[in-house]
């Protein structure tokens, strides 16, 4: 049986992403964590309430700032604690391969999109926990601490909240068809 192109071009790729990472890769992928983790805390920290919680929140100079509504901020405090969450977590596991030399070129997209799909986990869990658990007609009310928790903790095991929901969903809305589908992922 003759190899196609499109065969060859398969083994190229999973041969390529199969290799270690490069150090301009490792450096790259420092330089991403080292910003993100220190961009992130800074935010976190300008826009946290202080005594005069209506106040505008100025970032970066003029250039940056965020508006002075307490839902608006409580919700930035949710997707930035849920984003450093996740870059604990991405980032400990990229220290680990990387130290234990078993860092793949495959794995960089993940390391790049985990600490986002954390962050988005962590909104999500936020506003589940706005929409049912705490009932309080003012965000005023709400303790911006266990906001923070919850979002970190949902961004750090994102995998495990996604399964949970996952799991919750698929009790409730699960559907015979399935079971039939042919072409299912499994993970």
């Amino acid at each position: 049986m003759a190899t196609t192109a499109e065969t060859r071009d398969a083994s190229a790729t999973s041969s390529f992403l199969a290799r270690p990472l490069g150090l301009a890769g490792v450096l790259v992928l420092e330089a991403y964590f080292v910003s993100l983790g220190i961009a992130t805390a800074f935010v976190l920290w300008r826009i946290w309430p202080s005594s005069d919680a209506t106040a505008e929140v100025v970032v970066i100079g003029d250039a940056v700032s965020a508006i002075s509504d307490p839902d608006a901020r409580l919700i930035l405090i949710a997707a930035l604690s849920a984003l450093l969450g996740s870059f604990v977590h991405s980032a400990t596991s990229f220290a680990t391969y990387l130290g234990n030399h078993k860092l793949l070129r495959a794995w960089v997209g993940w390391y790049v999109l985990r600490p986002v799909i954390g962050m988005a986990l962590g909104l999500v869990f936020y506003f589940l926990l706005r929409a049912g658990l705490v009932t309080t007609e003012s965000a005023a009310a709400v303790n911006e601490f266990g906001v923070a928790a919850l979002s970190a903790l949902a961004g750090m095991f994102s995998k495990q909240a996604a399964d949970k929901l996952e799991e919750v969903f698929d009790g409730v809305l699960a559907s015979p068809k399935d079971a039939a589908r042919a072409d299912k992922l499994h993970h």
